[in-house]
């Protein structure tokens, strides 16, 4: 028995079928400008590189980037926003791990924090030295520092309620001490190329999780 062709139907799978295709393009060819973009923004800075030059590292037209991003801001600002790991994956971290000892989980945290400032170094380097003169990269590094600053503070509530931690400090304001003194290391060190850079840097949130754990505890 024979089946009757959908000349409609079939039409409309490989109308699916080629927009599928043409967003995959799409995506990838966005990572890519965005790839090249944030390797020249961390050599030469933000304001001594051009779109130009951008798109010429890419592989691309320079009108593919403006119509992919709109302007060169609007692409700056759009490398932390979809390359931003740090946030999502320690706020990942302490959901999956709420219920979890204190030192358990800040030794997993401050692990994961300088691995993940270890391999995003490029986009670190970019956003800090561009935050002080962008007031929409400052706003979205304060906001990942708070909204940091809150997922950590909620996790030590617990720990207080858990009779683990001190409740002589507010959790905010432990959360707030433990973030701040591991990015003073990332701001004092960012312009640096040494290769002992990662092991400076887990020596230096180790010791300082030492000297925290030591404060909060009752």
């Amino acid at each position: 028995m024979s089946t009757k062709r959908d000349p409609m139907r079939e039409t409309h799978f490989v109308s699916n079928g080629n927009r599928s295709q043409r967003q995959d393009q799409a995506d990838t060819t966005r990572r890519i400008i965005l790839e090249a973009a944030l390797q020249l923004f961390s050599q030469q800075g933000y304001g001594s590189t051009s779109t130009r030059q951008i798109a010429e590292a890419a592989g691309v037209s320079e009108g593919l980037i403006f119509h992919h991003f709109g302007t060169k801001a609007q692409l700056f600002r759009a490398i932390p926003e979809q390359r931003g790991r740090l946030p999502r994956e320690l706020h990942d971290l302490l959901l999956a791990m709420s219920d979890r000892p204190l030192d358990e989980v800040m030794a997993s945290l401050v692990d994961r924090f300088v691995g993940l400032l270890d391999q995003e170094k490029d986009l670190v380097r970019v956003v800090l030295s561009e935050s002080a003169t962008d007031s929409d990269v400052g706003n979205m590094f304060r906001d990942l520092l708070l909204g940091f600053e809150a997922d950590l503070a909620s996790y030590l509530t617990g720990r207080q309620e858990a009779g683990e931690m001190s409740t002589a400090v507010p959790a905010s304001s432990a959360a707030r001490a433990l973030i701040g003194a591991l990015f003073y290391f990332v701001l004092i060190s960012r312009d640096e190329q040494r290769q002992d850079l990662g092991e400076r840097a887990r020596r230096h949130a180790n010791e300082v999780l030492a000297v925290w754990l030591d404060g909060v505890r009752r």
